[in-house]
């Protein structure tokens, strides 16, 4: 991970408590093998009512190296990966509304139990260790915008300092998500230890498990119980199914164990301010 400030702060009220990170120097490829990266992140949590944001800006020297959608996972603090169970994994795509230049297509969030391994597999499996069987796991499907769950995007595509780049931002109220109970008992593999379905959110730790992508070429299953998911198909080798994970169609951004940084509410706002003020220039 390239070195960068990283922040994640919180701030009380009588109400509700509001944790962010935030990062204005990421560094990291977005896309592997184009010129595109990650330049900076901001999330947000509020405990009291599960509202969740996520944004991230990229930059590169064209607009077909920048992603189309990504893959992510956040916990409060430990590193995602080998938490099979506990976390929920967030697909987001705008591949056709982007190509089309808004044209056609909608944004489309898609959630599911993380399984445990790579961020695009769990619309495959709920369990990341038999992904390559021939009957892998049924995937732990929570919610689709396809069918009606409710989420607000942005997405703003500019020109700065010789630079194409690209803002993408979801908000979400992730109540469904925290409550959905998995189909399979939550456990962190790595250390073989048991743990509780915590969904999407962090505290005074955070962790992150994030994977932007283009090339996507995303499949929704059309009829059936499962419409409005990804096609994951019967097969364990049909990685490619309903969301492509090639060689160089991703990036990454992985980081565990940030620490909450208190600050008093007033101090927090005109940081957050500040950062908006150079998100928008």
């Amino acid at each position: 991970m390239a070195a960068g400030l990283a922040v994640c702060l919180g701030f009380q009220s009588a109400e509700a408590t509001v944790f962010e990170y935030i990062n204005n120097s990421v560094g990291t490829p977005a896309i592997s093998e184009t010129t595109a990266i990650i330049e900076s992140i901001y999330t947000s949590f509020d405990d009291s009512n599960n509202q969740f944001v996520w944004e991230a800006v990229y930059s590169g020297d064209s607009v077909s190296d920048l992603p189309t959608g990504f893959t992510l996972v956040v916990n409060d603090g430990p590193m995602p990966k080998t938490h099979l169970g506990n976390l929920a994994v967030l697909y987001f795509e705008a591949e056709e509304l982007i190509e089309t230049n808004g044209a056609t297509g909608t944004p489309t969030l898609t959630a599911y139990a993380y399984n445990g391994g790579s961020s695009a597999s769990a619309h495959r499996t709920s369990d990341f260790r038999d992904v390559q069987s021939p009957t892998p796991a049924a995937p732990d499907q929570i919610v689709s915008s396809i069918n009606g769950f409710a989420f607000n995007s942005t997405l703003n595509d500019f020109d700065d300092a010789g630079k194409k780049k690209r803002l993408m931002r979801i908000e979400l109220d992730a109540t469904d998500i925290n409550n959905h109970t998995p189909l399979q008992s939550p456990f962190d593999v790595m250390d073989n230890q048991p743990l509780t379905w915590q969904g999407i959110g962090f505290a005074q730790m955070i962790g992150i498990w994030f994977h932007p992508f283009n090339n996507i070429n995303p499949d929704y299953i059309e009829n059936g119980p499962e419409a409005g998911f990804l096609e994951h198909g019967v097969a364990g080798p049909t990685v490619n199914q309903g969301w492509q994970v090639v060689r160089n169609n991703y990036g990454f951004f992985d980081v565990d164990g940030l620490q909450a940084i208190p600050e008093p509410a007033t101090g927090l706002l005109l940081l957050v301010g500040a950062a908006a003020l150079r998100r928008r220039r």
